[in-house]
């Protein structure tokens, strides 16, 4: 959906494959927020929303009638900074401490420091136990942020702490392709790519049911068998010297081995944390939102915060996007929810779904009279997904990046079997994640095949 500045592995793959042109800006700022208890429910801008924190109104403390004296007065990026500083702080102790080393080996070393001390923590109980928030900013700073999952482990949260951030969201160069993210994979398939293009290294609807060795082969070292359904419903089979595990953790738990992984590796598979997410699209037939946004000086886009079932919305970029270049439709994320957020929403039908995502931004902005615009809609409901084993990505809980990382990285049936795949990687939940997960293996194979060190 965006691409961070410092995501440069994926940036190299653009740039190889022509994409650069297609890139412009995802606008990351907030700009309203809605809390249906407050003042009648009353769409704020979020400058307003922060200078009523700021200002200790009544009206808007009343929804939050515990917070503490030090926690009043602040906006939710104020709490958040001052909660983090000490990581922050033993982040860079450590980075100094490392004299004479590169950058590199210093932010490695820094990270792996803040990761002994903090890694026990969700994102929840940092605040609880180290911040010392009382449950009311808990509320607070959920209510008012988009991305906000408490059961993350706190090293995770605090690493894409940007996208709980407007200060550092618009900060962090977030980009976009102008014709879709989709362009990347398909760049590795485009015929045009000549002897390239990996076309012809795919079998199209396939799905893998089990894995192992042929024992009917005979001697010497057995090739691993992959047998897969065929959409002609037939069971075929792949051999193979090696095997690359590029798939989810909760959809390879439904694929049958001839035996089993490594105990921690194992471990890993079923333990590992990922997180549910439900999205919904709507296309209207005009772009309502910016005179909205214009009437209320806020742009053209932006993001929409609420207390509604859909919690977050983005309307998209307007300046610089070329598919509104002949049309005045557009298309809205309505909805992007995560865990019972994402399950609750999912579970709707698809009319249903489509029906409250519609009606929760008309209630949202009444003045608009929204809801004679709509025209479709389309949904990704992870939970549903029995591809994705019913989670959109990995996000570990507290201890599991201590506990899981390294092994997950590792090789396994005497290093015949690897795994790439966002989640064995530092970077879950990104496209930069399963390209560095893949790289590594790519590395890992080579070393096996070469009898070298990776």
């Amino acid at each position: 959906m965006r691409i961070p500045a410092d995501h440069y592995l994926l940036r190299k793959y653009i740039k190889d494959f022509g994409l650069r042109s297609q890139l412009f800006d995802f606008e990351m700022e907030n700009k309203f927020i809605y809390l249906s208890g407050y003042d009648g429910a009353k769409t704020l801008t979020y400058t307003e929303f922060n200078q009523l924190l700021t200002g200790r109104d009544t009206k808007l403390l009343a929804l939050f009638p515990n917070l503490r004296e030090e926690e009043k007065g602040k906006t939710c990026d104020e709490l958040f900074t001052e909660a983090v500083q000490v990581v922050v702080n033993e982040f860079w102790t450590a980075y100094d401490s490392l004299v004479g080393a590169d950058e590199s080996e210093k932010i490695k070393f820094a990270y792996q420091t803040i990761t002994n001390s903090y890694d026990k923590y969700s994102l929840r109980s940092f605040f609880m136990e180290v911040a010392n928030w009382s449950l009311d900013a808990i509320n607070l700073y959920d209510l008012g942020n988009a991305h906000v999952v408490f059961e993350n482990g706190f090293i995770e949260s605090w690493k894409d702490a940007f996208l709980s951030s407007n200060s550092a969201g618009s900060k962090a160069g977030l980009q976009q392709l102008q014709k879709g993210m989709d362009q990347v994979p398909l760049a590795f398939i485009d015929p045009n790519r000549g002897k390239d293009s990996l076309i012809d290294n795919i079998t199209f609807g396939a799905r893998v049911k089990d894995i192992g060795f042929d024992e009917k082969l005979g001697f010497g070292q057995l090739p691993i068998r992959v047998g897969y359904d065929s959409p002609s419903g037939e069971t075929l089979y792949v051999d193979s010297d090696y095997l690359i595990l590029a798939i989810p953790y909760t959809a390879q738990r439904a694929i049958t081995k001839s035996k089993a992984f490594a105990p921690k590796q194992e471990m890993a598979i079923r333990d590992v944390r990922y997180v549910e997410v439900t999205r919904v699209l709507l296309q209207y037939k005009s772009r309502w939102w910016e005179e909205v946004f214009t009437a209320h000086k806020q742009g053209l886009d932006g993001g929409v915060v609420c207390d509604l079932p859909i919690r977050y919305t983005m309307f998209p970029k307007t300046e610089g996007n070329s598919q509104f270049d002949n049309s005045k439709r557009g298309v809205v994320m309505a909805a992007y929810t995560f865990e019972q957020d994402a399950t609750i929403l999912g579970a709707l039908s698809v009319r249903h779904r489509t029906r409250l995502a519609a009606e929760n931004i008309d209630r949202i902005f009444p003045e608009a009279k929204s809801l004679d615009l709509v025209e479709q809609s389309a949904s990704q409901v992870f939970p549903a997904d029995e591809l994705a084993g019913g989670s959109a990505f990995c996000y570990f809980g507290p201890c599991q990046k201590s506990e899981y990382l390294e092994t997950m990285c590792e090789t396994d049936w005497e290093d015949r079997v690897f795994f790439a795949g966002e989640q064995a990687s530092f970077t879950h939940g990104w496209i930069q994640g399963a390209l560095e997960a893949g790289l590594r293996c790519v590395q890992q194979v080579y070393a096996a095949a070469t009898n070298t060190v990776a």
